[in-house]
């Protein structure tokens, strides 16, 4: 596991500095101390060797040529190309890894998929938009061990953007999702499919410190065999719904989700759950000690397959301003204590 992305501690009023200044750099560091070992940019050439001096001009050229414990480097501009990594790391010390330039910002648009064979993948401080001609989700994960950190994922509302693990393409298992921005992902209006991420087939994914927000359907959702994971320090606002626990002959269990503002839900509750006839109801999920706000049909549905009855609040994180994005909550804020600092991940 990266540097960046670590287990959280119980938050507690001393704390909160210390985690708020981890924070703050992920928009603007390199997830990497390491030196770039193959570079792309823009004016690059496939035919080059994939130097600074001599780069490579597409991110599939570099995911291809990158191995285990090597870091790709993506240089400012953007990058329209579906991209396949076809092989990963080899352990978590040595992972494969792509991010930005330091100093810089790529944005790929085009959908990116990582099969069983991409193991301890790492993607970090890029722009992934998911938009693709055929309306796939992205990033899709059929893997083990990858990791997503500072990055801004969409797809401009035309469908599902992360989803994690598929019956017939593969499980996706200890998938960590870190202090990235999801959002304006799913068709509107809504069809109730498209959601922010979408923990489909997975086990032990960790979904912490992110802004997931204005997503059409589920900010999470939990269907249909979804085991193991772990909700944490994360703004859930404005989606169709905030968290959804669900099923369908399997049922999703033993999910933690703590210490998340999860508000503002613009179709039914903030935090609910839906189980067909014959699913049974999941077990030991668990809603705990969080902010649940001003959901459109309420904050809490009816507790079916979870339980919420310990230390959950219904405060108004007063947000600094929902239109620009900016989820800052102010430090005298009861709800501030949840996210690092009252400052969650700006803007890119």
């Amino acid at each position: 596991m990266s540097r960046l992305v670590s287990t959280l501690p119980r938050l507690t009023i001393a704390g909160v500095l210390t985690i708020a200044v981890a924070s703050a750099c992920l928009a603007c560091a390199k997830a990497s101390a390491a030196p770039c070992t193959l570079v792309t940019a823009t004016s690059g050439s496939d035919h080059n060797r994939g130097t600074a001096a001599r780069p490579f001009r597409t991110v599939q050229r570099l995911a291809d040529k990158l191995r285990a414990g090597q870091l790709g480097c993506v240089r400012g501009g953007v990058y329209r190309e579906d991209v396949k990594i076809k092989h990963g790391g080899r352990d978590a010390t040595r992972r494969l890894t792509i991010e930005s330039y330091e100093g810089e910002r790529a944005t790929l648009v085009g959908r990116l998929y990582l099969p069983r064979a991409s193991r301890y993948v790492t993607i970090a401080q890029m722009n992934l938009n998911g938009r693709n001609r055929s309306s796939l989700p992205s990033p899709t994960v059929n893997s083990e061990d990858a990791e997503f950190t500072g990055d801004d994922v969409t797809n401009e509302h035309t469908g599902i953007c992360f989803i994690l693990g598929s019956s017939g393409y593969g499980r996706a298992r200890r998938t960590v999702i870190n202090a990235n921005r999801v959002h304006d992902c799913g068709k509107e209006p809504s069809h109730n499919q498209d959601h922010g991420i979408y923990v489909a087939e997975s086990d032990g994914a960790r979904i912490t410190n992110n802004v997931i927000f204005k997503n059409a359907d589920r900010g999470i959702q939990l269907f249909p065999d979804a085991q193991n994971t772990v909700i944490q320090h994360n703004v859930i606002d404005g989606n169709g719904e905030g968290i959804t626990f669900s099923g369908d002959g399997t049922s999703s269990n033993n999910t933690l989700v703590e210490f998340n503002l999860i508000t503002n839900a613009k179709i039914r509750y903030d935090v609910e759950s839906y189980y067909p006839d014959g699913t049974p109801r999941g077990v030991n999920n668990v809603v705990r000690n969080n902010c649940i706000f001003a959901g459109a049909q309420g904050a809490i549905g009816e507790e079916s397959g979870y339980t919420a009855r310990v230390g959950n609040k219904a405060v108004n994180p007063q947000y600094a301003s929902v239109a620009a994005g900016n989820y800052a909550v102010p430090s005298a804020n009861r709800c501030a204590i949840y996210i690092a600092g009252g400052t969650p991940l700006a803007p890119f």
